[in-house]
C-alpha cells in the first residue's frame, strides 16, 4: 500500500511525502530525503545550481537516480539530480524525520553518570494509551522512534508500544541497558530495526549483542559514554571488539559525548580533544565501525581537519539537529523539548504539551520557543561548537 500526504513547511513550502512497504520519501523544493525501512539507509539533499551539473555518476548513483524517479512516478533530469544531491537541504525548512521518545524512567542500575538520575522508585511510565495519543499528534514525516527505556522488565507497555509503532509503518529503534532475557531478545529482533546497547557490565552487554546478532538483527550497536573517567574503558571495549567473538556481527560502537546533567555532575569530566582524536584514530586504523552522537560532532570535525585524509568522513557527520530541524525528543509525560539533554534547563523548564496542540507542525516545531532554540542551534553549526548549552 502507497500512502501520500502532504505537510506544510516553515516558509509556506508544500512537502510531499510518500510512504511505501520498503521506503519513505520526502521531496519539496529545497529539503528532500529518502529513507529505506529495511536497511535504515538514509539520504538527504536540497537545491543545487544548475549552472554547473554534475555530470560523473556511478552505478548507485543510477539506482539511487531510478528508485527516486519511479516513486514520484516523473522523469527526472540524471543530472540535475546528483546536482541536487550534492547540495545540503536548507536548515532553516526542514521537518521531523526521527522522535526520541523516553517512554520510561523507572531503571535498576543506578548508574553514576545517569544524565536522567533515573531510579525505580521515583520513575514513571508512559500508558499505552498516552502513547497513541500523542503518537497520533506526530506528522508523516517521521521516518523512526528511539525509544528510550531505563529496565526492560521495569515498561509493562513496552511490546505494546513496539507494536504499534512497527505496525503504523514508522520504524521503532531502542537503547536496553544490557538486561535481557532470551524472550525479550526476540520480542526485540522482532519489532526493532536497530537496538543499541550500553555498555555498564561488559559481559551483560556483550552476551546481549550475540544474542541479538545470533537472532538475526543487522543493526545492533555499543552505546558508550567516554569522559576522562572512562577513556581506559573505551579502548578496552574497542580492543574486545578487535577480539571478543560476541562482538563479531556488531555493527558498530557508538561513543556518547558526557554532558554534565543529572548525577554526572561533579563526577565525570569531559574528554579532552587528544582523547577523542586517539578513540577515534584507532578505530580506523583498525577497521571498527564508529559512530558518535550529534553532540559530538564538532570533535570529530576538528580531528578530520587535523587529518585531511579523512575528509570524505565529513559526508557522515550530522552536528546537532534540535530546535525544529531535524530531531525532537518527547519525554514520559508527553512533552516535546528539543533534545534530551535541554530539558530542565533555562528556557526549557517546562516542554510543549504535544497532548494540547492542534498540530505538530504549527504548535510545536513552529513554536517561537522551538525556532529560538533553533537558531541557537545554527550559530553552532556554523561555528563548530557542539551545544548551545553544554561544554562538550
Amino acid at each position: 500500500m502507497i500512502k501520500t500526504t502532504n505537510i506544510i513547511l516553515i516558509n509556506g513550502d508544500v512537502a510531499t511525502i510518500i510512504d511505501t512497504s520498503l521506503f519513505k520519501a520526502l521531496k519539496s523544493e529545497k529539503y528532500n530525503f529518502l529513507f529505506n525501512k529495511q536497511t535504515g539507509f538514509f539520504i538527504r539533499w536540497g537545491k543545487g545550481d544548475y549552472t554547473n551539473l554534475e555530470k560523473g555518476f556511478n552505478l548507485f548513483d543510477i539506482k539511487l537516480h531510478r528508485i527516486w524517479s519511479n516513486m514520484w512516478g516523473v522523469k527526472i533530469n540524471i543530472h540535475e539530480f546528483f546536482t541536487d544531491l550534492k547540495t545540503d537541504g536548507d536548515f532553516s525548512v526542514t521537518a521531523p524525520e526521527i522522535v526520541d521518545w523516553e517512554i520510561s524512567e523507572k531503571c535498576s542500575m543506578g548508574c553514576a553518570f545517569c544524565y536522567k538520575s533515573n531510579t525505580i522508585k521515583n520513575g514513571k511510565n508512559i500508558s499505552f494509551k498516552d502513547f497513541k495519543d500523542t503518537f497520533h499528534k506526530l506528522p508523516p514525516s517521521v521516518t523512526s522512534i528511539a525509544f528510550g527505556i531505563g529496565s526492560i522488565d521495569l515498561c509493562p507497555d513496552l511490546w505494546d508500544i513496539l507494536d504499534y509503532t512497527k505496525s503504523n509503518d514508522i520504524i521503532p529503534t531502542i537503547t536496553i541497558n544490557g538486561e535481557a532475557t532470551d524472550d525479550d531478545i526476540n520480542k526485540l529482533v522482532k519489532y526493532c530495526g536497530a537496538v543499541a546497547v550500553s555498555v555498564y557490565d561488559k559481559d551483560k552487554s556483550y552476551d546481549t549483542v550475540k544474542k541479538l546478532t545470533d537472532k538475526g538483527l543487522k543493526q545492533c550497536n555499543l552505546h558508550v559514554m567516554i569522559s576522562e573517567e572512562t577513556y581506559d574503558n573505551a579502548f578496552e571495549i574497542l580492543n574486545d571488539i578487535k577480539s571478543d567473538i560476541r562482538l563479531s556481527e556488531l555493527r558498530s560502537i557508538v561513543f556518547l559525548s558526557l554532558k554534565e546533567k543529572g548525577r554526572s555532575v561533579g563526577r565525570f569530566t569531559n574528554l579532552s580533544q587528544e582523547k577523542f582524536d586517539n578513540l577515534f584514530k584507532f578505530a580506523i586504523d583498525n577497521k571498527i565501525s564508529i559512530g558518535f552522537d550529534s553532540c559530538s560532532a564538532a570533535k570529530a570535525n576538528i580531528f578530520i581537519n587535523k587529518n585531511t585524509e579523512y575528509e570524505y568522513m565529513k559526508t557522515f557527520i550530522e552536528p546537532c539537529e534540535a530546535g525544529g530541524k531535524y530531531s525532537a525528543y518527547i519525554n514520559v509525560n508527553s512533552e516535546y523539548f528539543p533534545c534530551s539533554f535541554t530539558e530542565g534547563t533555562d528556557g526549557w523548564k517546562q516542554g510543549i504539551m504535544i497532548s494540547n496542540c492542534n498540530d505538530f507542525m504549527t504548535d510545536v516545531w513552529f513554536n517561537k520557543k522551538t525556532t529560538d532554540f533553533g537558531d541557537k542551534v545554527s550559530a553552532c553549526r556554523k561555528c563548530n561548537i557542539g551545544c548551545p548549552i553544554y561544554d562538550v
